[in-house]
């Protein structure tokens, strides 16, 4: 995905895609202690940034290989009010989104 920090390629995305921050670890058990402090709510929500950070490289790959199946779970892990299929964070360095890459790949069925 291109945003803040570059770009990265499919295999991170799936990192980010599939992370649940209430279940991080740490090596300081005093910052885990104080992040479960912070309740559900701010764990759903920082799950849901960060699932989506990841989310543009992996929806161009699925539309990419015309893989419904990949493309329907991102957009799952994605679900929120706030997740916007054309924002420019979700597209890649040439400024593609995923419907410019089925359409380029010839996979119409997936669009």
């Amino acid at each position: 995905g291109s945003w803040e920090f570059g770009q990265f390629d499919v295999d991170t995305a799936h990192s980010f895609v599939n992370c649940d921050v209430s279940k991080i670890e740490t090596h300081h058990p005093k910052m885990r202690e104080s992040f479960l402090k912070l309740g559900h709510d701010i764990h759903v929500s920082l799950t849901r940034i960060i699932r989506a950070a990841g989310a543009g490289p992996i929806l161009r790959e699925a539309a990419y290989l015309g893989d419904r199946v990949m493309l329907e779970s991102v957009l799952e892990k994605c679900q929120s009010p706030w997740f916007n299929m054309n924002s420019p964070r979700l597209r890649g360095p040439l400024g593609e989104t995923a419907l410019h890459v089925a359409a380029s790949a010839g996979n119409v069925e997936i669009l």
